[in-house]
């Protein structure tokens, strides 16, 4: 048979016969109108998982099953974790950056590995030389429990609620807009969060609840902590309003948000005194000069410690080591 074409084709004729002999028959189903409010929801298809994310101060980025300590994750030499956070794949986290914009995906599409991680670049288009300054996740279970968010929704009236982006310049200017802004994945661009001035850039940026306090220090040595409710809150991308009010030539060394009065950033003095820039000991107006805490000198730096949210022990940091 598979010699001849003929006789290849005639039997091939002659079992499909035989299948509408026995099976041809009338249709049993009908055809519809086609669905046409059909909304595709590619949530639908992440596997949700627990996972730690990590992101260094050089923006690396990773996620890891389990974690035993900072000090155990592993980062490339020179450099160190800058927030380490628990959530799940389903979820997203925005990275702010010193460029005034935020980039957006999803945590599932972060590379899982106890390696070094990717390099944020490798999924978005950085300005030269931006670096991490920020990282939000965009998750209840990290947003409940921030100060104020139980209590400030009727206090915005018009203005969006609380979680806000909060967001300190070098130039001392204060951005605060709604987290809610950047909640989806975004492109390889970004969507802006701060409209800078020429020269000027993001030094912090941080989510808020709108109960905390915000606790700025120059260069040159003068400290100034003001309640976050004192900054506007803008509905879009912005150049915000003066934080505090610089001298000539000096420029923002530090910034946090505090939930408790007496912490804040821990300064260290040209001359190696060490000091927490608090609400209690430096209270002061917004947009003011704030306190000078040192005669002679100036600040040399800021004590940065990783962001881990929720604490290790919390999360159960027992529950194995690294994958």
């Amino acid at each position: 048979i598979l010699a001849s074409e003929a006789l290849l084709w005639g039997r091939v004729k002659a079992e499909l016969e035989e299948v509408k002999r026995l099976y041809a028959g009338p249709r049993r189903t009908t055809v519809g109108e086609p669905v046409r409010d059909f909304e595709f929801d590619e949530t639908a298809f992440i596997v949700k998982e627990d996972a730690w994310l990590v992101v260094t101060r050089d923006g690396w980025i990773k996620r890891q099953a389990t974690v035993t300590g900072v000090d155990k994750v592993r980062v490339r030499d020179g450099d160190e974790v800058g927030w380490l956070l628990r959530t799940d794949t389903a979820r997203t986290l925005t990275f702010l950056a010193t460029d005034g914009a935020a980039y957006t995906m999803r945590v599932g599409d972060v590379p899982a590995t106890t390696g070094h991680g990717k390099p944020l670049q490798s999924f978005f288009s950085l300005e030269d030389g931006a670096k991490v300054i920020g990282v939000a996740v965009h998750d209840p279970s990290h947003l409940k429990g921030l100060p104020g968010m139980s209590d400030q929704a009727e206090l915005f009236g018009d203005d969006p609620p609380p979680p806000h982006v909060v967001a300190v310049t070098r130039h001392g200017r204060i951005v605060r807009i709604p987290l809610a802004l950047f909640d989806e994945p975004s492109n390889k661009n970004g969507r802006m969060f701060a409209r800078l001035n020429p020269g000027d850039e993001v030094l912090g940026a941080e989510v808020s609840g709108g109960g905390e306090y915000v606790s700025i220090a120059s260069k040159e040595g003068n400290v100034l902590v003001f309640a976050v409710a004192d900054a506007n809150v803008l509905k879009a991308a912005g150049k915000g309003t003066m934080g505090i009010k610089l001298k000539k030539g000096d420029e923002v060394l530090a910034f946090e948000l505090c939930a408790d009065p007496a912490d804040g950033p821990v300064l260290t003095t040209t001359r190696g005194r060490t000091f927490v820039a608090c609400f209690k000991d430096h209270a002061g107006a917004r947009a003011g000069k704030g306190r000078a805490v040192i005669q002679r000198g100036g600040l040399a730096s800021w004590q940065r410690v990783p962001h881990v949210q929720p604490p290790l022990e919390a999360a159960g940091k027992s529950d194995g080591g690294e994958e």
